[in-house]
């Protein structure tokens, strides 16, 4: 319990941090004002921003697979509680590990209902999630790969460029808050 209290005060305040630095306007990020992000207009935004150093959290410039599990956990943890719920999980699961068919069951491996973050930690490393991202096989998401990939993943109908409901769905909602 005590850890799941540290883990949580911790993420609070990443989280708060996340919000004072980071632009969370999709003009903030749409430099022609055309309506949508470039592929081209985010390669210049995202590395700018602070989206990646509020994941890298021991400031060293790459984010390891711990780093990327928390970061994945604070954000899928809608309402901040500390736990995963159901609710939670399936949202994310259908935004973001789609496939990977993943049953909320097979990862709360103490059958209470939640994922704590060592369930979440455990199942996560069963995936090739973390590998995914980091493109260069490094053991280490660096700032470019990391910012490809939320590129990607935010990018939902595969158009490379983020129309608006695609930035307010997914990179606000999971990336920057």
């Amino acid at each position: 319990m005590r850890n799941q209290l540290l883990i949580a005060a911790g993420l609070t305040g990443v989280m708060a941090a996340a919000n004072a630095a980071t632009p969370i306007e999709m003009s903030d990020w749409d430099s022609n004002g055309d309506g949508h992000i470039s592929h081209s207009e985010w390669n210049e935004s995202c590395p700018a921003s602070n989206i990646y150093s509020n994941w890298d959290t021991d400031n060293d410039g790459l984010i390891d697979d711990d780093e990327y599990s928390t970061g994945l956990f604070r954000h899928w943890d809608e309402n901040d509680n500390g736990v995963l719920e159901e609710s939670e999980w399936s949202k994310a699961n259908e935004n973001w590990f789609n496939e990977y068919s993943v049953e909320f069951s097979a990862w709360d491996s103490d059958g209470d209902g939640f994922l704590e973050y060592r369930e979440f930690d455990a199942g996560l490393g069963k995936t090739s999630y973390y590998a995914d991202w980091d493109a260069n096989n490094t053991l280490f998401i660096e700032k470019s790969e990391f910012c490809e990939s939320l590129f990607n993943q935010a990018d939902a109908d595969d158009d490379d460029q983020i129309n608006v409901g695609e930035f307010d769905t997914d990179v606000v909602t999971w990336y920057i808050y």
